[in-house]
Parts: C-alpha cells; structure tokens; sequence
C-alpha cells in the first residue's frame, strides 16, 4: 500500500532517498587509506575512484530528468537506485584500482537519480510555499548522509576490512529502492507525460532555459552550491593540515559545521509555511554565506584562524546553504507543469557540475594561499544577491 503524500512518512522517505548520494561519498572517505594499502597505491590515487563517481553523479541527472517525464519518477527513481545497489555490490569484489574507479563511475550514474527526481516528485504533489516547505524538510533528513556517513564508515572499518563500506552502501541503498517501489505511487499524470527524442529533447531543454523565473533560480541553487563546495573542499586543508586536527576530531568538526545545513533547512521549512517571501529568505542565506566568506578570508590573510572560528564561519555557510538550495529548486519547478524532470535534471547537472568545478578551483587557489579560496566563496554569495536583486528573481 502506497503511502500517503502528505504524511510525514512521504517525507522520510523523500528524504533519505535525497541523502543516499551523500553516503555514497562520505562513508567512502573512511576507506581511503586502508583502500590505498590493500592495493599498494597512495591515498592520493584512491581519490580517483571518488572523482569518477562524482562524474557519473553529475552527468547522468541530464537522462534521468526527461527519462521520468516520458516513464514516469518511478520506474526511473527505482531503476538508478538499483544500479547504484548492484554496483557497490560488485564494487566488493573489485581486484584493482581501475577495476574500483569503474564501478564507482556506475555507482555515480546509479546515485545521479536522488536530487532531480526528488525534486520534481514535490513538484508534482505540492504548489507553491507547500512544496518548498516540503523540499525543506526532505533535505533535513537528507542531512543523515554527511552527518552519519563518516562516522558509519570509521565505526564499519572498525569491525572488517575496506569492502565493508560497498557491502553497506549496497544493502542500504536495496533497502531505499524496496521502501520506494513498496511505498510510492506514480506522481506523473498521463497528460503530462513527454516524448524523449532527441529533437524533442533539445527544444524542451531550450524551453526551460528560455524560462527567465527557472534560469535565474537554477543560477540561485549552483551560486549556493558552488559556495558550500569551497568550504567543503577546504576544510580538510585547513582543520586537518593547517590546524593540525586528527582523523577523529575533524570528522565532529565537519558534523558540528553541517548541523548548520539542519537548521538552515528547517528554519526555511518553517518560515515557508508561514508564507514568507522566499526572496527573503534567499537573500538573507546570501548576506550570511557573504559575511561567513569575507571573515574567514580576513583570518586567514592575517593568520589568525582558529579551529573554533573556523568550525563556526564553516557552520554560518552550510546554515546558509540551507535557507537557499530548497527555496531556489522549487521556485524553479514552480511555473512548470510537464517537463518537470527536465528543469530538475538539468539543475542537478548544473548544480554538481558548479560544486565540483569550485573544489578544482579550492585546490588550484589553495597552493597560491589558503586565503583566496574564500574569495572565491564570496564571489558565489555576491552573484547569489546580484540574482535575487533582479525584478525575475522569483
């Protein structure tokens, strides 16, 4: 029996299906060293097999998004889950690095279903300050990856070798996919449902970036993204290699900073279902990450940085990714009615695609000196409030 959409269950759900990406990486990062040592190469070249996932995950959102406007969420939601699932599995009995890398390039392409499907699944259950509200709560539980996902895999390694991580991945994400075919109904009506040849395809995609509302707000959600991946590419330079931090205590630092998306994604739950203008609250997510970016430059320039401050600036960024990704993801869907997966697969690339551009350009800006990279935070949170200025921001 489905369960019903407007029930808290719906939400979980939605939400730990929206997290599962996050596991994918975060429990992986546990793994690396005693993955480098059980195939003779550094920690280093292991982080390749995370690069190729990250590419399958921003990629294949471009396929997903019109293959569930013609399909339909589900078939296309169970079937990403699954391929994610089988390829962990499989990901155990890898015999080399190569071997690794290219299941989890498929493991990727599998988790690449998560975000778009999430998003335009609200969008067909929910309007307006509903379904951003919705997008809001979903997120929280979201959080459980980063905030478990570490924690998980050190607790996993404790106990067997590094396969444990894929063998977990594996069953939870089987778990998601079974609670997902049990528990969802098909959201997309018939008349909504969209032919996917390539022709038809391309003139969707220009109908949606023809959109004014949904391109500025597809914008909004990468400005956000981009900023939030700076400080996630760059707090293991600085808490780890800088402020000389354990394994251990880095992994609490980086919780304690994520706890801030938390709340940032229930306090716009909250003030959505309050009917504030989610202008505002956008707005106000972008003056914080500004304010956040411009300090921890400023400490960093003139070497004053501490692991607190550094934990509680971190903390104001991630809050304000929070007050905005939701907002932006459904305020795009919003003037849609058929080629909803279009708009919430192409946000999703461009999304991933900006945040893992930030974290290349993190690395590159690092070597100069640690304190440009959050020039470069501030630079996203600028363009952010530059958007929301526009008269088409929402």
């Amino acid at each position: 029996m489905a369960i019903h959409p407007q029930s808290r269950s719906y939400l979980l759900l939605l939400g730990l299906t929206l997290g599962l990406p996050s596991l994918g990486t975060d429990m992986a990062m546990a793994s690396f060293s005693a993955t480098a040592l059980a195939y003779c190469v550094t920690p280093a070249e292991v982080g390749y097999a995370l690069s190729s996932f990250m590419v399958g995950f921003a990629t294949s959102p471009l396929f997903y998004g019109p293959l569930s406007d013609r399909f339909g969420r589900k078939p296309v939601l169970l079937s990403g889950i699954f391929l994610l699932a089988a390829a962990s599995y499989v990901s155990v009995f890898a015999t080399s690095l190569p071997g690794l890398i290219g299941w989890r390039l498929v493991q990727g392409v599998g988790a690449g279903v998560c975000r778009p499907l999430v998003m335009a699944i609200i969008r067909d259950g929910f309007d307006g300050a509903e379904a951003r509200s919705a997008q809001s709560y979903a997120q929280v539980v979201a959080m459980c990856g980063p905030l478990c996902g570490p924690i998980l895999g050190a607790l996993l390694l404790f106990y067997a070798d590094w396969q444990i991580i894929y063998l977990a991945l594996g069953t939870i994400a089987a778990a998601i996919g079974l609670c997902v075919w049990f528990g969802f109904a098909e959201t997309t009506l018939p008349e909504h449902r969209v032919r996917v040849r390539a022709i038809e395809v391309w003139q969707h995609y220009r109908a949606v970036l023809g959109n004014a509302t949904v391109r500025t707000n597809i914008m909004l959600a990468a400005c956000a993204f981009g900023g939030q991946f700076v400080y996630v590419s760059a707090s293991p330079l600085l808490l780890m290699t800088r402020l000389q931090l354990s394994a251990a205590a880095f992994g609490l630092a980086f919780a304690t900073a994520a706890t801030g998306m938390l709340l940032g994604s229930l306090l716009s739950g909250r003030l959505n279902s309050l009917r504030v203008n989610p202008r505002y609250i956008m707005l106000a997510g972008q003056c914080i990450c500004l304010g956040a970016s411009i300090a921890l430059f400023v400490l960093l320039a003139t070497s004053n940085l501490a692991v607190w401050s550094c934990i509680s600036l971190g903390w104001c960024s991630t809050f304000a990714f929070g007050l905005v990704s939701s907002n932006a993801a459904q305020l795009a869907l919003a003037p849609m009615r058929s080629a909803i997966g279009y708009v919430a697969g192409l946000m999703a690339f461009v999304q991933i695609g900006t945040g893992v551009a930030a974290s290349t350009l993190v690395f590159a800006l690092y070597n100069i000196g640690p304190a440009w990279a959050f020039l470069l935070m501030a630079g996203f949170a600028i363009a952010g409030i530059a958007l929301l200025l526009r008269p088409t921001a929402a």
